[in-house]
């Protein structure tokens, strides 16, 4: 059976959004799946459709799953993206997979049964943070005022239900995504950076949830950015991790000549974070220039870090949901298998772990 006129303008028009997005010609396109450029020009037109076979051999080399090549609103998957410059194709095609996991989360979520699964935390829309609003958070998550990182994952976790994903990135450049849909909010933490940028980026963040993100959308951090949500998350993130009372009491604002590199390190240590950190809120409050080389520290991040990852890197939630699905026959076996990237063997035996712990749990408490 032939696809209807209907089909056809959606599967064109998805191809076409598609591929301006990810920054492909029509000729490359064509190249790659070797067909004449004209066709698919007609593809886009809604003239013509393309195989099966044709629409897979596309999606691969865009990156994407090929059901989105079929969904009615290709809007839905949005690159909202918000940082300096255009977003290069290997940075949006390691988004799309990203989000591609976010979407089959949040999917099974909705689908296995939990009740207590969207984000439950405060949301300021369109409100800079203000003074005090730090506080107001950290009250809500139940930390102190100075804050550990495993702690900070941990809590906005059990008191927001956000759920962060902390893998190596392939793009280095890229800090953090903050995934948006259906009332659920996933954050990925580039593994590949060090744990003082890691716990920034996770304020960083929270900054963006709390302030910037609605509707089914994503925001992406990279190191730095001009972009005024970036400032807005980069001031608030400031605020949570130096609190202001603390701060100033560290600091002597007679003493200008202990800035140096060395202080300013003791005073990172002190607060968990990295000496940028601490250099930038310095600076803020014109205590030291920018261009004061012998104070301004410089950070070497990780150049060849592991990119690899397991299912080991993945949030214990995920893995969970992913394992009640398969309980369920919401998911075979090799659908839970693809869920947590890796083979059917190994997926066998993480079924069979998680049965006995489940069965150990059950046991205690009876």
């Amino acid at each position: 059976m032939k696809p209807g006129k209907n089909a056809k303008n959606i599967i064109g028009k998805n191809i076409e959004y598609f591929r301006k997005r990810l920054k492909y010609t029509r000729k490359k396109i064509a190249e790659n799946i070797g067909i004449n450029p004209s066709l698919m020009t007609y593809y886009e037109q809604g003239k013509r459709v393309p195989s099966i076979g044709k629409l897979d051999k596309m999606a691969e080399i865009l990156g994407i799953p090929v059901e989105w090549l079929m969904m009615e609103n290709p809007r839905d998957i949005q690159f909202a993206a918000r940082s300096k410059g255009k977003e290069t194709k290997p940075e949006i095609k390691e988004i799309l997979f990203f989000q591609k996991m976010m979407i089959d989360f949040v999917d099974l979520l909705s689908k296995i049964g939990i009740l207590d699964y969207k984000y439950k935390g405060p949301r300021y829309p369109a409100q800079k943070p203000k003074p005090g609003i730090a506080e107001i958070v950290k009250k809500l998550l139940d930390l102190p005022d100075i804050i550990f990182y495993e702690k900070f994952k941990e809590m906005l976790h059990v008191n927001f239900n956000v759920y962060i994903f902390e893998i190596p990135f392939k793009n280095e450049n890229i800090s953090g995504v903050t995934f948006y849909r259906e009332e659920v909010f996933c954050v990925f933490i580039n593994k590949g950076h060090t744990k003082q940028r890691r716990f920034f980026s996770l304020a960083h963040e929270l900054g963006h949830i709390l302030f910037h993100i609605a509707d089914d959308s994503y925001l992406v951090s990279r190191l730095a950015s001009t972009n005024p949500f970036e400032k807005e998350a980069n001031q608030f993130a400031n605020m949570l991790l130096l609190p202001e009372k603390h701060f100033n009491r560290m600091v002597d604002r007679n003493n200008l000549h202990l800035y140096k590199k060395e202080y300013i390190q003791e005073l990172a240590d002190l607060f968990h974070v990295s000496p940028e950190s601490v250099f930038y809120s310095l600076a803020k409050k014109g205590l030291v220039q920018y261009n004061w080389k012998s104070y301004k520290p410089e950070t070497t991040y990780p150049g060849n870090y592991n990119k690899e990852w397991t299912y080991k890197d993945l949030p214990w939630m995920y893995i969970l949901t992913a394992y009640l699905a398969y309980q369920q026959d919401i998911v075979s076996l090799s659908r839970f298998s693809e869920l947590l990237f890796t083979g059917i063997r190994e997926a066998q035996q993480i079924i069979k772990k998680l049965d006995e712990i489940l069965e150990n749990s059950h046991n205690i408490e009876h």
